[in-house]
């Protein structure tokens, strides 16, 4: 696990500071937005990550490899868990009642329009 996680936090630097290059000389439109909209529910995301990891753990009990398959099978498992909880978050992010539970409410109070003076100076 060690060796894992050690590859993982070099991984995650190293496409932070590849990020940060292209933010400084362009980046493609198509890539910021899927970045900005992953920022939009990253903590819905942390959230309910549980949710696909216990699917991932029914699948797995149902499956039996070898070990050595299983350790190369990792990047797919991390990506059915990221994808599935980026799902489940961006439906609970657009859909009003349930972005409450993500940590987005969609339901703002208004402000009360300031009152137009009567006058009519500005």
């Amino acid at each position: 696990m060690l060796v894992y996680d050690t590859v993982m936090i070099i991984f995650v630097f190293w496409v932070g500071r590849r990020y940060a290059y292209a933010r400084q000389h362009g980046l493609w439109p198509w890539v910021d937005r899927w970045i900005h909209n992953g920022a939009k529910v990253s903590f819905g995301i942390y959230l309910v990550q549980m949710i696909p990891l216990t699917f991932l753990t029914l699948i797995m009990n149902h499956i039996h490899m070898p070990a050595w398959l299983l350790v190369l099978c990792l990047p797919i498992g991390y990506a059915f868990v990221a994808g599935g909880a980026f799902l489940i978050s961006w439906f609970c992010y657009k859909v009003p009642p349930f972005g409450v539970l993500i940590g987005r409410p969609q339901i703002h109070f208004k402000r009360k329009p300031a009152p137009v003076s009567e006058t009519g100076a500005n």
